[in-house]
């Protein structure tokens, strides 16, 4: 295991706009007879004032911004391929169409790092309807986080002012994760219902009552769009060895060499499940199987699979988890695996430096993975 709380999956900046990686193309909806989510109008509501003008069925909620992004192409029935890291510098920003909720925001309750600080708001959010089932959903970005906030943890509050304002009946988090399991290639998208809590450092000594606690659903996702969504919607872009070649040459020295004394060389550290020319489009439907761990640092796991009785590790579910189950609201959790388990034999610290590059290349790719599959399971309820 490896932590760090510079480097990880609540990154902000985790992907980076550059013109020479390829963006995320839109999804081909309408050759394979599917019906695109629908956007609702956000041009004259005020979710702060008026929350229920629309009737919402369920809240799907995501975290960074290479996750937001991805989710918007996804969700939103985009029709413009989506620039990598979803930084948009000329027409207009995509993010345009998205609003910000405040409603009861408190910067008191947030630490000096606190990412919602810079937009004075929980989050952001907009409406989309399924054609499938006619339900709706508010999509959220979150802004808070575990790993960033404080001790007071200030997500319980904004999820249980979601479920105060809107009524969902589900709520499902999904966003990249820390993969558990050696046969989870880079960009499978894990479903599950549940997450186990396991914070540490500075909540350690704060006798938290839901830390080292499972959460779960009673919820299992109706699987109907999985298969279409794995076989027939996803093209991602490919990943090329010389992208991974490029990534250990610029970063060898800054993140390897210097916290091992000596260089690994790129076959030790390369994941076997990080091969060239493709993120594979795999759904593992593990619900009712295996929880999510949810802990406040980056954690890593190796091929000693210490950690394998998980569906992977992130930094914020057990939490909502918590929330719903307060409220006796079903939720779900689907989670990319953005960053694989790395070699046990490599020093700790490489192993971590090494998956939070991988993350940061390609989270954004990963994403429309878990995207799809959020998209799949919302599409059925």
């Amino acid at each position: 295991m490896s932590t760090s709380k510079t480097l990880g999956r609540y990154k902000e900046s985790s992907s980076s706009s550059s013109s020479d990686h390829p963006g995320l193309p839109p999804v081909d909806w309408k050759s394979n007879g599917i019906d695109a989510p629908e956007m609702v109008s956000t041009s004259d509501w005020n979710p702060n004032k008026e929350p229920h003008k629309y009737p919402i069925d369920m809240i799907i909620m995501t975290w960074t911004s290479a996750e937001w992004a991805a989710f918007a192409q996804v969700m939103t029935g985009r029709t413009d391929e989506m620039p990598y890291g979803g930084y948009s510098p000329d027409g207009p920003d995509w993010k345009d169409d998205w609003v910000a909720y405040y409603n009861y925001w408190d910067d008191n309750v947030l630490s000096a790092g606190s990412p919602s600080i810079s937009n004075t708001a929980w989050g952001s959010c907009c409406v989309v309807k399924f054609p499938q089932n006619g339900k709706s959903a508010l999509l959220f970005k979150s802004d808070m986080h575990i790993s960033t906030d404080g001790p007071t943890i200030p997500l319980q509050n904004m999820v249980q002012q979601l479920i105060n304002e809107f009524s969902p009946k589900l709520v499902l988090t999904i966003g990249t994760a820390g993969g558990t399991n050696i046969a989870d290639d880079l960009g499978s998208a894990n479903i599950t219902n549940g997450g186990h809590c396991q914070l540490s450092g500075e909540f350690s000594g704060l006798n938290l009552w839901f830390n080292n606690t499972t959460f779960q659903s009673d919820w299992t996702p109706t699987t109907t769009y999985l298969a279409k969504a794995q076989k027939d919607l996803s093209k991602l872009v490919p990943i090329t060895q010389a992208w991974i070649n490029d990534l250990y040459a610029t970063k060898k020295s800054e993140l390897i060499d210097n916290c091992t004394g000596k260089p690994y060389p790129l076959s030790s550290i390369q994941n076997a499940n990080i091969g060239p020319d493709n993120i594979p489009v795999k759904l593992n439907d593990v619900a009712n199987k295996k929880m999510v761990l949810t802990t406040n640092s980056y954690v890593v796991a190796t091929t000693d699979e210490s950690y394998d009785n998980y569906a992977a590790m992130e930094m914020d579910d057990a939490v909502v988890g918590m929330v719903c189950n307060a409220n006796k609201i079903d939720f779900g959790v689907v989670r990319n695996i953005s960053d694989p388990v790395q070699n046990k034999e490599i020093n700790q610290t490489a192993a971590g430096n090494w998956g939070s590059i991988i993350y940061s290349a390609f989270g954004f790719y990963t994403s429309y993975n878990g995207a799809l599959a959020a998209w799949a399971i919302a599409a059925a309820e």
